[in-house]
């Protein structure tokens, strides 16, 4: 793509803003695709990369509101529509960040180290309150900037009620009986969401159902990661594989 922009300036953006005006999302298979009417086959490593508006929707549903994106741009934000937002050219890792942050970093090393460290620290210094933050999946190499967990403090439940009849009462039992809580991971979301009536709008019931768990998180700190699966199969865009 970046040849493309070569050959005409200004093409990427107006691939873009075509997309958005078209009600697509601007995923970068997207734009490779209407740039070269091809598939786009492997990530490349390139930072430029724009959530699918679905799985910005789904952090915000999560995080209540977006406070802060430390590593945007003014086209990203007709998305996400973060409070505050930080530019390449402002440099996320300069500023101080706070509340709620969503942040889809750069995906090349050591950009993407240095963004998972300041989170890390931001949030240990008690000024980054929750975080939904992206990072690319590769299974033969170790990131830098993770952290060795202490599996000893894990806990694993097979079993446990929906939010609707008593998940919340059962977390709070677990938090009480642990020294300093921190992550809550629920896999699969369909096994502890409340039953949907019929009728139901699929998104509003997920909001509905979520939200009980935001505030949860909020109110005692801890990060709860939802793991929701939505298809077996290939995709173009890598964040619609498997989970979300």
């Amino acid at each position: 793509m970046r040849d493309a922009e070569e050959e005409s300036p200004g093409r990427i953006r107006e691939v873009l803003d075509s997309l958005l005006a078209d009600g697509q999302e601007p995923t970068k298979a997207a734009v490779y695709r209407e740039i070269t009417g091809d598939r786009l086959s492997s990530f490349s490593g390139d930072n430029e990369w724009y959530t699918p508006g679905r799985y910005v929707e789904a952090a915000r549903a999560v995080l209540g509101s977006i406070d802060l994106d430390p590593a945007s741009s003014a086209i990203a934000q007709k998305t996400v529509e973060a409070a505050i937002f930080f530019t390449e050219k402002q440099d996320g890792l300069k500023q101080k960040w706070s509340g709620k942050v969503w942040c889809n970093p750069p995906y090349a090393n050591p950009q993407i180290q240095h963004f998972t460290d300041k989170l890390l620290s931001e949030y240990a210094a008690g000024n980054v309150t929750a975080a939904v933050m992206l990072t690319n999946n590769s299974g033969d190499t170790r990131h830098p900037g993770w952290r060795v967990i202490n599996l000893d403090r894990l806990t694993v439940r097979t079993i446990a009620p929906r939010i609707d009849t008593g998940l919340i009462a059962e977390l709070d039992k677990w938090r009480l009986g642990c020294t300093r809580p921190r992550l809550i991971i629920i896999d699969v979301f369909l096994k502890v969401r409340p039953l949907r009536k019929k009728g139901e709008d699929p998104y509003s019931a997920d909001y509905d159902a979520v939200t009980p768990l935001q505030r949860y998180a909020s109110e005692h700190r801890l990060a709860v990661v939802l793991v929701t699966h939505t298809r077996k199969m290939l995709a173009d865009d890598p964040l619609a594989l498997h989970c979300k």
